[in-house]
């Protein structure tokens, strides 16, 4: 704007300036369309005052301030929960026996054995201290061969010795299949009362055919 002004201030000068130095006899001077003039100046004036405007800063427009939205809320994240797993049931196969063909079922035959047919001792028998007894067995051959004198005894197996002599004795004879024999022990009684025990047994080699118990009661 001060361009403007300044330059209304410069004409108003010279017209002044103008005047003062008139002839001081009027002379009428012809009259001049001023018009021109005044509308050069207009336009010129108006010309610096754009380019004065146009001179000045413009205002720095701020950017829009961002408005925060609100954040979301998070909803709260569903709890997985694992489902049993159903496995279908396995029907087990059932499986019919296979029968094969019949076996034919025998009696094993036993070829050696025995059993006590008659004791002359038992738990009733009642001995003298000391005294002097047999001790005899009827046994008789279950097995399906014969007994063989020299491969076939009778010996003393556990508890207290009361044979008079050996340990062992050879049957006196061949035994036949279901036949029967009499073993004698000599024996004595012990010196102390009480009830004593002894077992002799009938045996081939390692094999033992039947148990030959003894039981007495000293007094």
């Amino acid at each position: 704007m001060k361009p403007f002004y300044q330059l209304l201030t410069f004409l108003t000068i010279a017209v002044l300036l103008a005047a003062c130095g008139a002839s001081p006899t009027p002379t009428l001077a012809p009259i001049v369309n001023l018009e021109p003039t005044l509308n050069a100046v207009r336009t010129e004036a108006a010309s610096t005052i754009a380019a004065a405007i146009a001179a000045l800063p413009t205002a720095t427009e701020l950017p829009p301030t961002a408005t925060t939205a609100p954040s979301a809320t998070m909803a709260p994240s569903a709890t997985m929960v694992q489902l049993a797993t159903m496995v279908p049931a396995t029907k087990t196969p059932t499986v019919s026996p296979t029968f094969g063909p019949t076996l034919a079922v025998t009696s094993a035959v036993i070829e050696s054995g025995c059993k006590i047919t008659a004791s002359s001792t038992s738990g009733a028998d009642v001995k003298a201290v000391g005294s002097d007894f047999d001790a005899r067995w009827t046994v008789q051959n279950t097995g399906s061969t014969s007994w063989v004198k020299g491969s076939t005894d009778y010996k003393y197996s556990s508890g207290t010795k009361m044979q008079k002599s050996v340990d062992a004795y050879d049957v006196k004879s061949d035994l036949a299949a279901a036949a029967s024999m009499d073993l004698v022990v000599d024996m004595i009684a012990p010196k102390t009362p009480g009830v004593y025990q002894t077992n002799w047994v009938v045996a081939q080699g390692g094999t033992v055919l039947c148990s030959l118990p003894v039981v007495i009661t000293v007094q």
